[in-house]
């Protein structure tokens, strides 16, 4: 009888456990009945910290966006949940989008729509409604740019910019490592209006066989610039150069710069630039190696200067 009364026991605290985390989104949702003055704070888990593997620049981050119209922040974790909190940290939605990391925000001008990229055997980039936390249309990037769930090679979204009509330019990429020891790269530019119908993607039939980390948009010279941030260039690889401005109406590539790398490093690796200027007319970027440059609106080099030098 005792054994019984202790399975019963065990049973109701697993079930009251799930109802807990389900309403808090908390692996410790007991903590709610906390009786510490944790003042107006509000606490997510955002994901397991990566014990191993750093030489493949793993990462456990979180989105965080504030939503002016509904005087509430955006959360994205990298268990692939996604939250809206109001001021006083009460959880006003909560969306449990996959089995994959989210990776990626943007939130369109009117902040209706958040734009929300994920790692995953699928790689989706959602479109979801901020008010209620719905679903509007979703794109796979394993479409794109393939997917090996045997290698753990998952697609993902990236990055992701809007121009002034919410149009949305995400960059889907996937890394695959040879059983030599060599790595590989899968990347794709796509673009969607807002409603998720696909404008263009660059390149049309092919590969990038880089790793696109970054882009960004500019209304006022109509392009899109993407950057690469390969470990390694090999003398096989088509898209060597560190910089592609693309025609932001039609995916077609304007130009590509290659920027010289410096010692001791053997290319040039940007990861979270560049940025076009309001108008358009400049680039601003900086590199892995240390420097700081300014381009202007095609890519040219105006000057770069050596914010921290580099050493072997």
């Amino acid at each position: 009888m005792s054994r019984i009364k202790g399975c019963i026991t065990i049973g109701i605290l697993i079930i009251s456990w799930c109802l807990m985390f389900w309403i808090t989104g908390s692996r410790t949702p007991w903590q709610t009945f906390s009786s510490s003055d944790r003042g107006d704070e509000v606490s997510v888990f955002l994901g397991d910290i990566p014990s191993e593997n750093y030489d493949r620049m793993g990462f456990t981050k979180g989105l965080i966006e504030y939503i002016d119209n509904e005087n509430a922040w955006l959360v994205g974790t990298d268990r692939g949940e996604l939250f809206l909190f109001d001021n006083d940290g009460k959880q006003i939605w909560k969306r449990s989008l996959g089995i994959g990391k989210l990776v990626s925000m943007c939130v369109s001008h009117d902040e209706k729509i958040a734009f929300i990229g994920e790692q995953s055997p699928s790689g989706n980039l959602y479109a979801i409604d901020i008010a209620g936390g719905d679903i509007l249309w979703k794109f796979a990037a394993a479409n794109v740019v393939g997917a090996e769930p045997a290698k753990r090679s998952y697609p993902s979204i990236v990055h992701i910019c809007i121009d002034q009509n919410d149009n949305v330019y995400a960059n889907a990429y996937r890394f695959v490592t040879a059983k030599d020891g060599s790595r590989g790269y899968n990347g794709k530019a796509v673009s969607f209006n807002k409603n998720g119908d696909q404008l263009w993607q660059f390149p049309q039939n092919e590969n990038i066989d880089s790793w696109i980390n970054w882009c960004d948009v500019n209304d006022n010279n109509g392009k899109v610039v993407l950057s690469t941030s390969a470990y390694e260039i090999r003398p096989d690889m088509k898209y060597r150069d560190t910089m592609y401005l693309i025609n932001k109406e039609t995916g077609q590539l304007i130009n590509s710069v290659d920027v010289l790398p410096v010692a001791p490093f053997e290319n040039t690796v940007m990861r979270g630039s560049p940025n076009f200027s309001a108008n358009g007319e400049f680039l601003a970027a900086s590199c892995s190696d240390g420097r700081g440059l300014l381009f202007d609106g095609s890519g040219k080099v105006l000057w770069q200067r050596e914010l921290s030098k580099p050493t072997q």
